[in-house]
């Protein structure tokens, strides 16, 4: 009988679901963004308190982070509505009591209060670090120290938010540490960026007989400072997958657009490929029909790096945990995880870079730099995050574990592999320089944006001129040059006889031909100028007559067309049909694309 209960109630919890999603769906456009933030909130509010319902009858803390979520939701699209407040605050009593937490006195909506009033510091710190601007070299030592800078004041925040959740629960049993993931870790966060992190315990507790008490008791943990970090409003709907209304295994599922929130600093999202928090994965899909959780002891934490464990256990998860920093907890504990996990790299080195190389080859093919550049110069619409940051720090971070280096910043990695010999000084200086561009960028986007807004989508104008705004044009230029030159070493590296030196090919003509691609004329132009190399180079000058004729100045380029040696075949026919089209005076509506150029590196 009991059971036959709770199916019903199940039932009618999902019946409401589904009458909630479609009343939602009716408000949307077709694009999934509501239309009407009120009756939204209405919803949103109607699903937070059906969620907290859901937890009840599953005892899942899925399900309270999702309530959470949705609770937030509602009272962010309307502040002043008393029941939406006080039904947040409930909840969170409701969650400290569940976790059976001492003194039932504390409010984790004004500890969020809080938290968030040294959000918005950082962030006004980051806005005067952007005002002083610079290029070349010192924008890459600029970009180094601010990072840093960032990065440590974001550890800050969560260390201090951290040491709360330790004063709700009154001590924890035995010891643990905090480490930060992802970008966290290679110093390259923004103040906009998710907080991607484990739980790591000390060895030997998984044999207490209060073991399964314990991890029930770090979960609560886990789950109470990551609903603090929701209560600051900067979590959108999509990233707690809602199966109503983002289903990401479903085709049509994942419908809903989440365009009012600010998307900040939250947990990593609950998607299948995401979860790099301490709750992790607790649920199966077709794709990924694995549990992951990541609040345990060193030993067993370690057993994420092992070649048959890590394809079973999201994206990249074995890559991610061999780059960590100290966020808060036992220091010595988080140093013992960091010293075996480089014990295990050194006695799986080859098992470790065939890893990294089946990765990679993923990468290169979702982040081809070539592809992307080729893309630019006509679209409206672009990934930042993707074709200007992934790009290039993706693949440092690859060179640095295929070489075993412990670093986990993308500028140490690249001093690492200077310092070892395996790049010269100049590649090592353009790397930097990469990196630098990249997450200058990056940081700029957000941080004109108030929000993760990665995806541009400007009608009016190119995304190649909004890239200006956030960079120099030549510096734009230097990092395609060095992302395609990066990328096609990669591409012929064999993880089972890695040379000892890695050779990277900056021909003189390629920043002319990736600023032609960019529509960047009038760079090409001006440092043709000046640049004496490039100047005679057959290719470099056929890039500076394609530009002029786009300017118009026909003339011009049909007398550099005639000095270009035609020796190479491919060249001399292109410089044949380009200078009958000056001398008729038309604009050249052909474009070359020298794809084998890059090949084979001729």
């Amino acid at each position: 009988m009991i059971k036959t209960s709770t199916v019903n109630v199940e039932n009618c919890v999902a019946d409401e679901e589904s009458r909630l999603a479609k009343t939602l769906k009716d408000i949307c456009d077709e694009n999934g963004k509501e239309k009407d933030s009120v009756k939204a909130a209405e919803i949103f509010h109607e699903l937070g308190i059906l969620y907290q319902r859901k937890a009840e009858i599953s005892h899942s803390k899925i399900c309270l982070i999702q309530s959470a979520a949705l609770l937030n939701a509602a009272v962010a699209r309307e502040p002043e509505n008393k029941t939406f407040t006080k039904d947040l605050r409930d909840f969170c009593s409701y969650v400290l009591n569940k976790a059976q937490v001492k003194n039932q006195g504390y409010d984790l909506v004004e500890i969020s209060n809080k938290i968030a009033k040294k959000v918005t510091t950082l962030r006004k710190i980051v806005l005067k670090i952007l005002e002083i601007s610079a290029s070349g070299k010192s924008v890459v030592k600029q970009v180094k120290k601010n990072q840093r800078q960032i990065s440590q004041k974001y550890i800050n925040v969560m260390h201090e938010l951290f040491q709360t959740c330790i004063s709700i629960f009154e001590g924890l049993p035995c010891k643990f540490a905090i480490a930060g993931l992802g970008s966290l870790a290679r110093n390259e966060i923004t103040p906009y960026s998710d907080f991607e992190h484990i739980i790591l315990l000390e060895n030997g507790i998984e044999d207490d007989e209060n073991y399964s008490e314990t991890q029930e008791q770090f979960r609560w943990f886990s789950l109470i400072f990551l609903i603090i970090l929701i209560n600051l409003q900067e979590t959108i709907i999509p990233s707690v997958a809602i199966p109503s209304l983002n289903d990401y295994t479903t085709p049509g599922g994942n419908w809903f657009y989440d365009a009012y929130t600010t998307r900040g600093i939250t947990l990593d999202g609950l998607m299948a490929h995401a979860c790099k928090n301490p709750l992790g994965r607790t649920f199966e899909t077709k794709d990924k029909p694995w549990i992951t959780e990541l609040i345990k002891p060193v030993n067993k934490m370690l057993e994420y790096l092992k070649s048959d464990v890590s394809l079973k256990n999201g994206y990249h998860l074995d890559q991610i945990l061999l780059q960590s920093c100290y966020v808060s907890g036992d220091k010595g504990l988080y140093e013992q995880f960091v010293e075996a996990v480089r014990r295990k790299k050194k006695e799986n080195k080859f098992s470790t870079q065939c890893q990294v190389m089946q990765g990679l080859n993923e990468d290169l093919k979702n982040f081809d730099a070539f592809t992307d550049l080729m893309r630019m110069r006509e679209t409206t619409q672009c990934n930042i995050k993707r074709v200007i940051y992934r790009s290039v720090t993706l693949f440092i971070s690859a060179l640095g574990r295929m070489y075993n280096i412990d670093e986990a910043s993308s500028f140490s990695v690249v001093k690492s592999l200077k310092g070892k010999q395996i790049i010269d000084h100049e590649t090592a200086e353009k790397l930097k320089l990469a990196v630098a561009v990249a997450c200058k960028v990056r940081l700029s986007r957000y941080m004109e944006y108030k929000s993760q807004h990665d995806y541009v989508n400007c009608m009016d104008r190119q995304v190649t001129v909004l890239l200006k705004k956030y960079a120099k044009m030549e510096d734009i230029v230097q990092y395609f040059v060095i992302a395609l030159a990066l990328q096609k070493v990669l591409r012929n590296l064999d993880p089972s006889s890695l040379p000892a030196k890695l050779t990277f090919s900056f021909q003189p003509y390629m920043k002319y031909m990736v600023a032609y691609k960019l529509g960047y004329y009038d760079y090409i132009t001006e440092d043709w100028k000046r640049d004496q190399v490039t100047m005679g180079d057959p290719w470099g000058k056929y890039y500076v007559a394609r530009s002029l004729v786009k300017m118009l100045s026909y003339k011009e380029a049909l007398n550099i067309l005639k000095s270009v040696d035609t020796t190479d075949k491919t060249l001399s026919s292109a410089v044949r049909v380009d200078i009958g089209f000056c001398q008729k005076s038309r604009n050249l509506t052909r474009t070359l694309t020298p794809r084998h150029f890059l090949k084979h590196g001729t």
